[in-house]
């Protein structure tokens, strides 16, 4: 039970880095929409996209991991085109 505990308490570090990581990314994301918003471009970017599942392809879990950034992605999009 300790290791279980050890293992958790290492998840919960790993997961307040990534909600940290997190919450700056959408706040440059938000930036980002503000600017694409002045210049009159489109909040879709499929190279971008690409560009980011390309490299989450090269990850043994990318399966998941592509999950997840599907989900970061969408809120991205909805985000930018408030």
């Amino acid at each position: 039970m300790d290791e279980i505990i050890k293992l958790r308490q290492e998840i919960d570090e790993i997961d307040n880095k990534m909600m940290n990581l997190l919450e700056r990314r959408y706040v440059l994301t938000n930036k980002i929409g503000i600017k694409k918003k002045q210049s009159k471009i489109q909040i879709l970017d499929a190279n971008r996209e690409s560009q980011i599942f390309n490299k989450i392809s090269k990850y043994s879990h990318s399966p998941q991991i592509r999950h997840i950034y599907n989900a970061i992605l969408n809120e991205s999009k909805k985000d930018q085109g408030k």
